[in-house]
């Protein structure tokens, strides 16, 4: 893990698990594959606190302390 501090974790339906972390979000896919999205990309400078997936849509909602649900 890029950064030991876990924050909020969540599986996709998939196979795959969201982690967030205080510097980035980290999609682990069920292939192996890990992805490492820098909250600065989703234009955020707070982490998400917290994490849910959604198996209808495929998408994932993103908590946020300072600045709501993304």
């Amino acid at each position: 893990m890029p950064d030991q501090h876990v924050v909020s974790m969540t599986g996709d339906g998939t196979g795959g698990l969201w982690i967030s972390q205080r510097q980035s979000l980290v999609h682990r896919a069920a292939e192996g594959v890990v992805e490492q999205i820098p909250w600065a990309s989703l234009g955020h400078k707070d982490f998400a606190q917290s994490l849910l997936s959604d198996p209808l849509q495929g998408g994932l909602w993103l908590g946020f302390g300072r600045r709501g649900v993304a």
